[in-house]
């Protein structure tokens, strides 16, 4: 479809891939680091330190909201307009005082300066601004001229006194709030009175979202094109991201520190439309919270006075084009900001929008196409050091009548933009931010790992290796100690190849620069475990104060009293000779290993009970099982849940299973050594069970079959670092280190998500690397056939004086190319030239053609001049299940 400006051109460039996940390793992350920019607190110094209510309107917008119901505080002002600038933060005070959310500002400066002011009568297109006026303002006599003022005031379309409720018109600049060059609070209460009789006027005022402004435009618009399709946008789209910016706004945000989203398109192109939807659904998925959405066609192609008009067909505010005055705004923002800008015209400068300056020179900047989707950040460098402003492109013609229809998209337009969207997205900003390093789980682990990887297309190293890998999982796992660097990956961008096929061109955008993330050591030593098995015993003789003992030691361990200074080497099977009280029991150091923890143990008095000492839970060892665990039993205990009302004990058997109390949900319980015939129960304390999360499992596995029969390079593809797994019946799982499993045997194996702190090892998913399987090697003829004349068919050209012959070929088929080949040797050919000769006698002069004859049948001319080797082919043709004849030809004699 043709546009007046060729950048626009609207002719779809069908991509032939298939969409695809997210780049290697990559998941749709719960949050990104894509910034936000305040126009308002960039521009108005007043507002630098304040919070406001201010936001921006397009001319779409503020259209949009002169359309729809409800009451709205509208200000008609911008940054260039000194009354603005001086009026500005007091309106802010008025509006929170009365409670007011919003407040709508539209610049009637289209371009943030003087150049495109609407509300100036003898700009070209200033019946724009009266248009707007006409249509919604009417009755508003303040509304008519506001060149250079500032105007406030009340909307609601429904009225019945008029649309504008109230409103206050002023000139006023810095210096008329001021006496003797200071502040004046007289003359500043004097006009915050005006603005809260205006905003006074309404009990309560509304607000309007993105997809209030923005969604509408693009369902008007889009049955011009797409007369059968959906509407483009749906209650599924109602928290849109997307948000319309000016070109002023635009402008701020190229030139403000951080990392944006950006979209360049409009309702009135029926190539946004076709990508729009899918734009905003995707950054959500990568956690980006505002796209920032610029309209090169500063109105929107919108009339004000059709309103039932296609916007497509008014371009005359279109400032990428070189035939349009203001071709400047697009040209100088392209140059300055948009340095390392990749678009399907950048080779053909013919193309370039141009405008010649002040000095008779001409100015001219690559033309890009709308839609534009790009991520950027004003200060990036690449790998190499260059500045690469432009993380990443899409740049893809397609229309909402293919893309609506998704995967049954015959065109794969869809399928395109989604694969496209998938890398683009999974690099939203200039450095990877929000990495954390963790220490190894023990002193001299390599366990450690970075966190804050999710969703991000990076890639890392060891500080001082050159070779980067890739992340392929929520974290980098299995790390060592030390300084790791980390950088954003190679991802790649999309335009629309130079020609018409359906395919389109990917373009690698290189690796960001590194940050440098520390493992810490895990400085805590390596140490025994505390022990386990100990019971007080008291003293059996009423008077006998050293009669007490601790039973259940071992070989290693020492003890003190509890306030002593010195450790006692411990006897084993027992602790005899103790005084009543509480003791420490330990694993002594040994082999650069500390001790262990402390056990406390209580030897109790003359006819009482200790509590039990050294207990342990430990977690069930999978999600809803009931087999979690006590460690650390000793013969006498009983216990019951803590949590449940009225329980009763039970009896534990002896010391349960070696020391163990199994078969036990998560939950707290308590234990307690039971009453004897002697003794009373003894003191109780509380031991908890502790439960895990779950993971999901696995997904997207697919097992490649080995290339040969040494049955050695078979493959699992699909796996990422945070997965192990083992062949079907072995014992133990294996990590995964990348992003495919290699060198495996057929057979079936076992993938599950790994375990890790405070998370089960997910369920595992079966996945079968099929066998090798031989190529079909068809027999092979032991004779040749013998060249012979034959009587030339109807239509074979020798009528024309030509001669035919023919032979019948041996084919071969190749099972690894899945193509079937007929030859003839130089001896056939020569006996076929040799017949040709005999056949020519009378007819000498004439022309001649050698035809071929595979064994099949299939008769191959020699009419070609591209293939000229002696050979014919014959494939088969996957996309429509019938064979396809390839002629491979030489010259005839």
């Amino acid at each position: 479809m043709a546009l007046l400006l060729a950048v626009f051109v609207a002719i779809p460039a069908l991509a032939a891939h298939a969409a695809e996940q997210a780049p290697e390793g990559v998941v749709a992350s719960s949050g990104s680091n894509a910034g936000h920019y305040d126009y308002f607190s960039d521009v108005y110094p007043s507002l630098k330190n304040e919070s406001h209510v201010f936001q921006t309107t397009t001319y779409e917008d503020i259209a949009q909201i002169f359309k729809t119901p409800g009451t709205y505080a509208v200000v008609f002002g911008g940054a260039a307009n000194p009354s603005t600038q001086a009026q500005i933060a007091y309106i802010n005070q008025v509006a929170k005082e009365k409670g007011i959310a919003k407040v709508y500002n539209f610049d009637t400066r289209l371009d943030g300066k003087d150049d495109l002011d609407i509300a100036n009568s003898t700009n070209a297109f200033a019946y724009k601004y009266t248009d707007l006026i006409n249509t919604y303002l009417t009755g508003a006599a303040d509304a008519a001229n506001v060149q250079n003022q500032t105007y406030v005031f009340v909307y609601n379309k429904d009225n019945g006194g008029g649309s504008v409720v109230a409103g206050f018109k002023s000139a006023a600049v810095a210096a008329d709030f001021q006496t003797g060059g200071i502040a004046d609070a007289s003359k500043i209460d004097a006009y915050k009175a005006q603005i809260r009789s205006v905003f006074g006027k309404a009990n309560a005022y509304s607000t309007i979202s993105a997809y209030d402004l923005i969604a509408p435009g693009f369902n008007h618009n889009g049955p011009f094109y797409a007369p059968t399709a959906a509407p483009i946008f749906d209650e599924s789209d109602k928290d849109l991201v997307l948000e319309h910016v000016t070109y002023d706004e635009l402008l701020g945000i190229l030139r403000s520190e951080g990392d944006y989203v950006l979209l360049f398109g409009g309702s009135w192109c029926p190539n946004t439309q076709a990508a729009v939807k899918y734009v905003n659904e995707y950054a959500k998925k990568y956690g980006v919270d505002k796209v920032y959405f610029f309209d090169p066609r500063i109105d929107a192609g919108l009339d004000v006075t059709k309103p039932d008009a296609n916007y497509h067909e008014n371009d005359k505010l279109m400032i990428r084009d070189s035939k349009n005055a203001y071709a400047y705004l697009y040209v100088d923002l392209a140059k300055q900001y948009l340095t390392n800008l990749r678009a399907e015209y950048e080779t053909r400068a013919a193309s370039n929008i141009s405008y010649t300056d002040g000095n008779g020179a001409k100015v001219e900047a690559i033309r890009l196409q709308v839609p534009y989707f790009f991520t950027y950040n004003k200060d990036n460098k690449d790998a190499d050091g260059k500045a690469a402003p432009i993380l990443g492109h899409i740049e893809l013609m397609y229309g909402w009548g293919d893309t609506s229809k998704k995967d049954a998209d015959a065109t794969k337009s869809y399928a395109n933009y989604i694969e496209a969207l998938n890398s683009v997205l999974s690099r939203t900003e200039s450095l990877p931010t929000g990495l954390v390093g963790v220490e190894p789980s023990q002193f001299g682990g390599t366990d450690g790992r970075i966190d804050g990887v999710g969703g991000k297309a990076l890639e890392y190293k060891k500080a001082s290796d050159t070779e980067y890998t890739p992340v392929t999982g929520s974290s980098i796992w299995r790390l060592a100690p030390g300084e790791y660097d980390v950088r954003y990956a190679s991802i790649f961008g999309a335009q629309k190849k130079n020609s018409t096929t359906k395919s389109y061109d990917k373009i690698a955008y290189k690796p960001g620069q590194p940050v440098r993330i520390a493992v810490p050591q895990n400085t805590t030593p390596l140490q025994l475990e505390a022990p386990q098995g100990l019971k007080g015993i008291a003293t059996s003789v009423a008077n006998d104060v050293y009669g007490g003992s601790i039973i259940g030691t071992a070989a290693g361990q020492e003890y003190k009293k509890v306030g002593a200074d010195a450790y006692l080497a411990a006897t084993t099977p027992s602790i005899t000779g103790l005084v009543y009280g509480d003791y420490l029991v330990r694993n002594k150091a040994k082999d650069g290993i500390n001790a262990s923890p402390d056990t406390l143990v209580t030897v109790p008095k003359y006819g009482q009970q200790s509590a039990p000492a050294g207990l342990a839970g430990v977690a069930p060892s999978g999600p809803n099982l009931k087999d979690g665990q006590i460690t650390g039993i000793t013969e006498g205990l009983e216990y019951k849940g803590a949590s449940v009302e009225n329980a009763v004990y039970t009896k534990i058997e002896g010391n349960g299973t070696n020391g163990i109390l199994t078969g036990l949900e998560p939950g707290t319980y308590t234990l307690r050594y039971a009453a004897t015939d002697k003794l009373a129960v003894g003191p109780s304390v509380d031991v908890v069970v502790p439960s895990k999360q779950t993971q999901d499992a696995p997904t997207g596995l697919q097992g490649v079959a080995p290339t040969s029969s040494a049955n050695n390079d078979g493959q699992i593809t699909g796996v990422t670092a945070d997965l192990e797994y083992k062949a079907h019946g072995a014992n133990a799982y294996t990590p995964v280190t990348g992003s495919t499993i290699t060198g495996l045997a057929a057979g079936k194996y076992h993938v599950r998500v790994a375990a890790k702190p405070g998370f089960y090892a997910s369920a595992d998913v079966e996945v079968t690397v099929p066998g090798y399987v031989a190529p079909y090697v068809p027999p092979v003829s032991s004779t040749t056939p013998t060249p012979t004349p034959t009587t030339p068919p109807a239509g074979s050209g020798a009528e024309d004086g030509k001669i035919v012959v023919s032979a019948k070929l041996v084919s071969k088929f190749d099972a690894s190319n899945g193509l079937t080949s007929a030859s003839i040797t130089a001896s056939e050919v020569s006996g076929l030239v040799d017949s040709a000769k005999k056949s020519r006698v009378g007819r000498q002069g004439s022309s001649h053609r050698t035809e071929h004859r595979s064994e099949s049948g299939h008769q191959v001319g020699a009419a070609d001049p591209a293939a000229r080797r002696g050979e014919g082919a014959r494939r088969r043709n996957p996309g429509r299940g019938e064979d396809q004849l390839c002629g491979l030809w030489h010259d005839c004699v």
